[in-house]
């Protein structure tokens, strides 16, 4: 729920500006493959530390600028308001693709409306969503944002219904490092195990070559 800040020059607008209101607390956790450079066994394909695998948690927000954090049960209008792709992951992938790096997202999302608009708007900024799973019948997380005139928030989240528990990630392609959402532990403990045992590939590759 737009926990990392992300950074670029492409944001529409009050994007960058409403996601640094938020959280400025990164639950994140990047775990280095080891594989610096040379080609992958799978793809053939050049790899470095700007390829990156990031897995977790993405949502669309529904961010609204009110005076004061509403406290009754009644309706209350917004002065401003904003609909954009959130989650810990889905930032970081997107932070990922902005500096130059190839960014691959693995997520869960749903084949529904938000999920449309999740999926829609990563893929604008250049991240690869081959690996995410998007589930026929599943309803995509979102989350409901108040932000009062001093910046502090109210936040009601949807956490989705009927998504992916984890992603196999046996088949991804090798990346030079792994950041992992906390948010989500299965696929936690699955991007770990996978980078390493891409750093245990790295270093029979890197011994092989220095027989050479």
């Amino acid at each position: 729920m737009t926990d990392p800040e992300t950074s670029g020059t492409r944001d529409p607008p009050n994007i960058t500006q409403s996601t640094k209101q938020f959280d400025k607390h990164t639950q994140n956790s990047v775990v280095t493959s080891g594989e610096r450079s040379g080609k992958s066994s799978a793809t053939g394909e050049d790899q470095d530390m700007t390829d990156v695998l990031i897995a977790g948690v993405a949502v669309a927000d529904i961010i609204m600028r009110v005076a004061e954090l509403p406290e009754k049960a009644e309706k209350y209008r917004a002065k401003d308001a904003l609909v954009t792709v959130g989650g810990c992951a889905a930032n970081a992938a997107i932070a990922v693709a902005r500096q130059g790096g190839r960014a691959r997202l693995a997520a869960r999302l749903g084949d529904d409306l938000i999920g449309h608009l999740i999926a829609d708007g990563i893929k604008a900024e250049g991240v690869d969503l081959s690996l995410s799973d998007r589930r026929e019948g599943a309803q995509s997380s979102f989350s409901s944002l108040y932000v009062d005139a001093a910046g502090e928030r109210q936040i009601m989240n949807f956490r989705g219904r009927d998504l992916a528990e984890t992603i196999d990630l046996t088949s991804a392609p090798p990346a030079g490092a792994v950041l992992a959402d906390n948010r989500w532990p299965k696929l936690t403990a699955e991007a770990i195990a996978t980078a390493r045992r891409w750093s245990r590939w790295w270093k029979r590759s890197t011994r092989e070559v220095s027989r050479v």
